[in-house]
């Protein structure tokens, strides 16, 4: 999970280094292609622990349920969705459009 969260902010941070680029669009391509890899690495995270958890004996530990795993990667997919749909519809005082 950390790794999609180091995904997003590459993302940002590079839409927000580069926002002036002319055209516009290709610093917002950059930015979604890392937070489109973030949500390929969230949701392979979730499947893994839970192939993981699945393996585990459940008499000798106690494990997060997968139920849980798969709700907070589901809602980081939505956040993500979110943040690329306001990252490419809303206007940024000063950029150039594109």
């Amino acid at each position: 999970m950390r790794t999609g969260f180091a995904a997003v902010a590459v993302g940002l941070g590079f839409q927000a280094l580069f926002s002036q680029m002319a055209p516009a669009w290709i610093p917002k391509a950059i930015a979604t292609a890392f937070m489109v890899s973030a949500i390929y690495v969230f949701l392979s995270a979730e499947r893994r622990a839970c192939d993981i958890l699945h393996r585990l004996k459940s008499h000798e530990v106690e494990t997060v349920r997968s139920r849980n795993l798969r709700w907070l990667s589901w809602f980081l997919v939505a956040a993500i969705l979110a943040l690329i749909a306001a990252l490419w519809l809303l206007k940024i005082e000063g950029q150039a459009d594109g």
